[in-house]
């Protein structure tokens, strides 16, 4: 997978996550590929690391998320940094506005908000 990050830098120089863009390689045609959805898979990027998990395995109502740590989210003290993009409707939430994720990782662990 290949992952495009979307940044949006504010008048204090703040980057803050916009969107992100989701690809696959296409190994047949040595290409990368848009990916529309990531069906019931929740992708979890780190700084250090980056992982995949079903929502039926975390427990969460359903996957197509990309779990994230941002800059911005921090700055402005909330939920520790910890961002939720929906890739459904390309909306970006808090950790903890988000029924699941919030219990399974509350607080985030230190992976995701290193740094």
């Amino acid at each position: 997978m290949l992952v495009d990050l979307y940044l949006f830098t504010d008048y204090e120089n703040l980057d803050r996550t916009m969107r992100f863009d989701v690809f696959r390689l296409d190994e047949e045609v040595g290409r990368w590929v848009e990916v529309a959805s990531l069906g019931e898979w929740v992708l979890f990027l780190g700084d250090d690391c980056a992982f995949s998990a079903s929502a039926k395995d975390l427990g969460v109502e359903r996957g197509n998320y990309v779990v994230f740590r941002d800059d911005w989210l921090r700055a402005v003290r909330v939920a520790n940094g910890v961002g939720v993009f929906d890739l459904d409707d390309g909306r970006i939430s808090p950790l903890s506005e988000c029924p699941g994720f919030s219990e399974l990782f509350w607080p985030p662990p230190v992976w995701v908000r290193s740094h």
